[in-house]
C-alpha cells in the first residue's frame, strides 16, 4: 500500500499502449489506476464493484471491461496493475530511505553537540558551569537590546563632541546654547518613549542636523574658527525658526518683535533686516506704520 497522494505518470508511454481504447475506456481505465493507488495497484476482482469505480452500469461495464482489463493481471480474488505496484513500491522503498536517513542524521547531530558542549565545559568548568548557560550568553551577545534614554545623557564626552563638531563647521557660537539643546533632546525622546541600540548615534544627528537647520535658514558663518564670540542677539532665535517658511504673516510678527525691541533698548537684533532709520530698510510698510514710524523715511527705503 502506497502512502504518497500522487503516482508518476508517463503520457508518452500510457498513449502508446492505450491507443486502442475508445475515450469511454480512457476514462474508465484511468479511474482504476486512480483507485489501486492507495492499495499498492491492486483492486478486487468484482464486477459490481469495478462498474462502480469506472462511474459506469454493470451491463456497461460488462461491454467495455475486456479491452480495460488486459492492463491488469489477476492474483486470486483481486487485479493488479503490474506497473503501478513497481511505482508504489519504488515511493515507499525511497519514503523508508529518507525516515532513516532523517534518524541517523538526527542522532548524529545530537551526539556532536553534546560532545562539544561537553569538552568545553571540561575544559573551562568555572567560566561554563552549564550547556545552557553558554547558549543563553551567546543570544545575549549576539542580539543587542535597545535602552530608553539614560540619566545624564548627553555626558561629558557627548558634550565634547558636539563642541568640536560645531567649532569645524564655525558655528561656534552654538555652543553656548549647549543646555538649551539638550534639554530639547532629553524632552523629544522622553516624551515619545524613544528606545534605541546606540544613544550616542542619536545624539550625533541631533547636533548635526542643528547645524544643518542654520544652513537652511541662510545664517551665515558669524565668525572664523578662533574669533571672538558674537553677541547674542534677542530676536535670532525667532528669525532662525521661521525664516524658512518664508510666510508673510510670519515674517511680520518677526518684524513687530525686532521694532518693539529697539524701541525699548535702541539696540537693533538682527542681520537679516535693518532697523527702521536706516533709509534702506526692508520692513514692511504696514508693519512700520503700526508703530508710527514717519513714511518720509517709507519713501525712500521703497525708491
Amino acid at each position: 500500500m502506497s502512502s504518497a497522494p500522487y503516482f508518476p505518470f508517463y503520457p508518452s508511454d500510457y498513449l502508446a499502449d492505450t491507443g486502442h481504447l475508445s475515450t469511454e475506456q480512457h476514462g474508465a481505465y484511468l479511474l482504476l489506476l486512480f483507485a489501486s493507488w492507495p492499495r499498492g495497484g491492486r483492486l478486487p476482482n468484482d464486477p459490481k464493484k469495478l462498474a462502480r469505480i469506472a462511474r459506469i452500469s454493470p451491463r456497461r461495464w460488462h461491454l467495455i471491461a475486456p479491452d480495460v482489463l488486459d492492463f491488469f493481471v489477476e492474483d486470486g480474488d483481486e487485479i493488479v496493475s503490474e506497473r503501478l505496484a513497481k511505482e508504489s513500491q519504488k515511493a515507499d522503498s525511497k519514503r523508508q530511505l529518507r525516515i532513516s536517513c532523517g534518524r541517523l542524521g538526527g542522532k548524529r547531530k545530537a551526539l556532536k553537540s553534546g560532545e562539544t558542549a561537553l569538552a568545553k565545559a571540561k575544559q573551562k568548568p568555572s567560566k561554563s558551569p552549564s550547556i545552557f548557560q553558554n547558549q543563553n550568553q551567546k543570544e545575549e551577545k549576539a542580539s543587542p537590546k535597545k535602552t530608553i534614554l539614560p540619566d545624564g545623557f548627553p555626558d561629558a564626552k557627548a558634550r565634547k563632541m558636539a563642541a568640536d563638531y560645531w567649532k569645524s563647521r564655525n558655528r561656534e557660537y552654538l555652543s553656548d546654547r549647549m543646555q538649551t539643546n539638550i534639554d530639547k533632546f532629553r524632552a523629544h525622546h522622553s516624551t515619545k518613549a524613544t528606545q534605541a541600540l546606540s544613544w550616542s548615534g542619536q545624539w550625533t544627528t541631533w547636533y548635526t542636523n542643528a547645524v544643518a537647520f542654520e544652513e537652511q535658514a541662510g545664517i551665515p558663518e558669524t565668525r572664523q574658527i578662533g574669533s571672538a564670540k558674537p553677541e547674542p542677539r534677542p530676536y535670532d532665535h525667532i528669525q532662525n525658526f521661521y525664516s524658512p517658511l518664508q510666510r508673510d504673516d510670519t515674517r511680520a510678527d518677526v518684524q513687530r518683535g525686532l521694532i518693539d525691541q529697539w524701541q525699548k533698548t535702541g539696540k537693533w537684533g538682527s542681520d537679516r533686516f535693518t532697523p527702521p532709520d536706516d533709509p534702506k530698510t526692508r520692513l514692511r510698510p504696514d508693519v512700520l506704520a503700526e508703530f508710527g514710524i514717519g513714511q518720509a523715511k517709507l519713501k525712500i527705503g521703497d525708491g
